[in-house]
């Protein structure tokens, strides 16, 4: 049922842009209080912002950080950023989905990347200091590339979030560029970790993450068994929402092979 408001909600904001509290209130017989919890977690994934007495719809536009993750991404996003503790100080995070969503739910850290969404959401949260590396920008990705990208090994980064989108016979996969600007994360990481949504088990990409033994834990939000137990032997830790998976395949999203 609240679910339910809550999509109401963001529907009705989409299609006002900008509405007051009290008239939300009104409309779907609630408390303003209960208006405020609502929208809490819309204005955290930056879907919404709540000012005095009235909200204001963002955009769903990439480049400005707005772009709404699905539930997965969602999750992946939160375990990661989990991680990261009081004492960290300098944060790797590339392109993706979920590499934005890390960048949402930071905060008083240094942040390095060569994402030009992850680095404007992060702009928009307290306290981070943003690098931003690379010169040429990828259309399709927002990424920045180049020579220039090599002022990564300048930095010592305390934990770095490598998302990959792909999956095949023990081997993490993502693009060409992405996996060359990961395998500049070497002997300058204190911990590194992979990202992955589930759903990207079985997809194929171009090119592998090289090094897996360098990185501390995979992060996933769902998992069959026997991939589990593959990506064990790598051998690599995973850390997963699902307590499910670890029991019963039929419940997880299957492997699917997918040709890019």
């Amino acid at each position: 049922m609240a679910d339910d408001r809550k999509d109401q909600l963001l529907k009705r904001i989409e299609e006002a842009r900008k509405i007051s509290l009290a008239q939300l209130s009104a409309e779907f017989e609630v408390s303003e209080l209960t208006v405020r919890r609502d929208l809490k977690p819309m204005e955290e994934s930056q879907l919404v912002k709540i000012g005095k007495g009235e909200v204001i719809y963002l955009p769903n536009d990439p480049l400005n950080g707005t772009l709404e993750l699905d539930p997965g991404a969602g999750a992946v996003a939160e375990m990661a950023a989990s991680l990261v503790s009081e004492k960290d100080r300098i944060i790797w995070i590339g392109g993706g989905d979920i590499s934005l969503g890390i960048a949402r739910r930071l905060e008083n850290v240094t942040l390095v990347t060569n994402s030009l969404r992850t680095a404007t959401a992060a702009l928009k949260r307290k306290g981070l200091k943003v690098f931003l590396v690379g010169e040429e920008v990828d259309p399709e990705s927002h990424c920045l590339y180049g020579k220039s990208l090599e002022m990564v090994r300048e930095f010592t980064f305390n934990k770095a979030f490598v998302e990959a989108d792909g999956y095949f016979n023990k081997r993490f996969l993502a693009t060409g560029m992405a996996a060359e600007t990961a395998s500049l994360l070497s002997g300058n990481v204190l911990e590194k970790f992979i990202v992955i949504h589930g759903k990207n088990f079985g997809n194929v990409q171009t090119a592998r993450l090289t090094g897996l033994r360098e990185f501390k834990a995979v992060c996933t939000d769902t998992l069959k068994r026997s991939v589990l137990r593959e990506v064990e032997s790598i051998p690599l830790k995973v850390v997963y929402q699902s307590v499910e998976a670890e029991e019963h395949d039929e419940k997880i999203i299957p492997l699917r092979a997918k040709n890019n």
